[in-house]
C-alpha cells in the first residue's frame, strides 16, 4: 500500500511539473509572438488599362498579415518640381473617389483585391495613400457582448470593430 502512495505522488509530481513546464512554454510563445516585428499589407500598381468608362490605373492591395483589416484612401499626392503635393480624399473630398472602381473597404488575412483609378493629372506621376486599421482581437468576451446588446444598432447590422493598430500604405508611383 506505502509502495501505490509513493507511486501516486511521484506521478503526481510528473504531472505537476509538465503542466508548469507547458504553461511557461506558452508563455514564452505569447511573449515572442508579441515581440515579433509587424507586417503591413502589400500593394502593387499594375498599369494602366482603359475599360470602356476611360483610362484607369489598376492596383492589387494584399493582406499579408494574419488579422482582418478595414481600409481607406487617405490621399493622393502628386509629383511636383518642389516635392509632393498632397490632395486630402477624406471628408468633403471622398467624392473624388466616385470614379474609383473596386475600392476595397477590408481584407482578410490572406485576401487580395484589385482596384482601378482613373489618373488625378493628364501628364504626372502620382500615387495613393491607405489607412488600414487592424481588427482588434477580442479581449473581454463578456463586455463585447454587453456592448453589442446594448448598442441599438446591433439588431439591424453585423457589427466588426476595428481598433487595433493603424498604419499608411503608399502606391508605387505612377505616370499617367
Amino acid at each position: 500500500m506505502i509502495g501505490v502512495i509513493g507511486k501516486m505522488k511521484k506521478l503526481s509530481f510528473i504531472g505537476g511539473l509538465i503542466l508548469l513546464l507547458s504553461g511557461v512554454g506558452s508563455c514564452l510563445k505569447v511573449s515572442a509572438a508579441e515581440s515579433a516585428p509587424t507586417q503591413d499589407a502589400t500593394f502593387l500598381a499594375l498599369g494602366m488599362t482603359n475599360p470602356p468608362a476611360g483610362r484607369f490605373a489598376m492596383f492589387c492591395l494584399s493582406n499579408s498579415t494574419a488579422v482582418h483589416f478595414a481600409c481607406s484612401p487617405q490621399a493622393i499626392e502628386l509629383a511636383g518640381t518642389n516635392g509632393w503635393r498632397r490632395m486630402s480624399l477624406t471628408g468633403k473630398a471622398l467624392g473624388l473617389t466616385r470614379k474609383w472602381i473596386g475600392i476595397p473597404e477590408e481584407l482578410k488575412p490572406g485576401e487580395a483585391i484589385t482596384f482601378m483609378v482613373p489618373p488625378p493629372v493628364t501628364n504626372g506621376t502620382w500615387r495613393l495613400i491607405f489607412m488600414c486599421q487592424e481588427q482588434k482581437l477580442l479581449i473581454d468576451p463578456v463586455t463585447d457582448v454587453v456592448k453589442h446588446l446594448t448598442d441599438t444598432n446591433a439588431a439591424n447590422h453585423q457589427l466588426r470593430q476595428f481598433s487595433g493598430r493603424r498604419y499608411f500604405l503608399r502606391t508605387p508611383d505612377v505616370g499617367s
